[in-house]
């Protein structure tokens, strides 16, 4: 990407049945912050963090904080990890993704499964696949 762009970058970790988390919140910020200045994709000007939330609820800090950035045209880009750390709720998760389009936002993620600018037939089986986990 030759057009630096504003990056928001958004990380969620819940708990395992253990109450156990196998990644911190702050690695999984510094593997997308190193992924924005690998592919020098632009400049990150906001993070969002939603640290020990279930994916399945929509009711989020971090979520509601990249909404409001989202309408105020702050951001170009959404950096995730994956899929699955925006939401483990398919109908939820698609829905979030048409509002980020809707803003003209486009939404990567840094594990090459998903850039909301190409044709990705595939996003609602993975992000059913994606709820059939949390289940």
């Amino acid at each position: 990407m030759s057009i630096k762009c504003r990056i928001g970058i958004y990380v969620r970790e819940s708990r395992d049945d253990n109450e156990e988390n196998y990644e911190t919140i702050e690695t999984q910020r510094d593997l997308l912050i190193d992924y924005v200045k690998q592919n020098s994709m632009g400049e990150v000007t906001g993070i969002y963090v939603d640290d020990n939330v279930s994916g399945t609820g929509f009711e989020r800090e971090g979520l509601k904080k990249l909404e409001q950035d989202v309408k105020s045209k702050s951001i170009d880009i959404l950096l995730l990890k994956d899929l699955s750390r925006l939401g483990r709720n398919n109908a939820k998760t698609l829905l979030f993704l048409d509002f980020l389009d809707e803003y003209g936002i486009r939404v990567l993620t840094a594990d090459g499964r998903y850039d909301s600018v190409k044709d990705n037939d595939m996003v609602g089986i993975e992000t059913w696949f994606n709820e059939r986990y949390a289940i």
